[in-house]
């Protein structure tokens, strides 16, 4: 029978000292970069697009639609920032604590019911067939 360790379970098990599960990480990882590169696009646009309208070759209306692109790429990198300093709330935490500690009392109590269980066996190798009858 597998041992229990209650070291083992801890907060570490619901991912939130390491904001989230590997995979959790690996998106988000995948996410921030694309956030970025489009920050960045945007930012090269826009410049670009200034300079173009200072000498007649693009609209007004090319240059607000690119700084309207650029904010929102902004703002979704603030997002993503505050999401990596706030991943869950305190409410979240509190519930897995109060998860982990109702774990941590039902894994006592089993290993408890476990040491009382009284086993025996009265022949080594007694084989009680499906219908659970000794033979």
């Amino acid at each position: 029978m597998p041992r229990f360790s209650p070291s083992k379970l801890t907060m570490k098990n619901t991912c939130s000292s390491r904001n989230g599960s590997q995979e959790d990480r690996i998106n988000f990882a995948t996410e921030r970069t694309r956030a970025q590169l489009e920050q960045s696009t945007a930012t090269k646009a826009l410049s670009a697009l200034k300079q173009l309208e200072q000498n007649g070759s693009a609209s007004e209306s090319e240059v607000v639609a690119a700084e309207q692109r650029l904010q929102a790429a902004n703002a979704n990198m603030q997002a993503l920032d505050e999401r990596t300093r706030n991943r869950y709330s305190a409410k979240d935490v509190a519930s897995w604590k109060a998860k982990v500690a109702e774990a941590q009392s039902s894994l006592d109590a089993e290993k408890v019911t476990f040491a009382n269980a009284n086993i025996n066996v009265s022949h080594i190798g007694d084989h009680i067939p499906a219908s659970g009858l000794a033979v």
